[in-house]
């Protein structure tokens, strides 16, 4: 078993996080990318599971253009799913989270299709 550190994040109760992100999600965003730097772990409803946001544009790069097999999103994100739809990038799992981050990929490195 891997120990991983997540980044620290708001200790409000995981419901007042729910409440201010749904509120207002870019300026909960600015708020904690002031408070916590670029990457942070919130707990927002309904399972508050924790989740890293990463504000930083070079990171989130990194990220998506990494390839797949390195980095899989593991289990489905859960709150996304009402939010973002099942066919979300953050929604989804294994083969098809790989398949969508391929659409992606392009963007990030300059790439054009027509």
């Amino acid at each position: 078993m891997v120990n991983t550190q997540l980044p620290n994040g708001p200790r409000t109760h995981p419901w007042l996080q729910t409440l201010q992100w749904m509120k207002d999600p870019l300026g909960f965003m600015d708020k904690y990318t002031q408070q916590y730097g670029d990457m942070f772990t919130v707990r927002i409803g309904p399972v508050f599971k924790p989740q890293v946001f990463i504000s930083n544009p070079q990171a989130i790069q990194q990220i998506l253009t990494t390839d797949p097999q390195q980095l899989d999103s593991g289990a489905e994100a859960g709150i996304q799913v009402p939010l973002a739809g099942p066919q979300s990038l953050l929604s989804l799992a294994g083969k098809p989270h790989q398949r969508q981050r391929k659409l992606l990929i392009p963007p990030f490195h300059g790439e054009r299709r027509s």
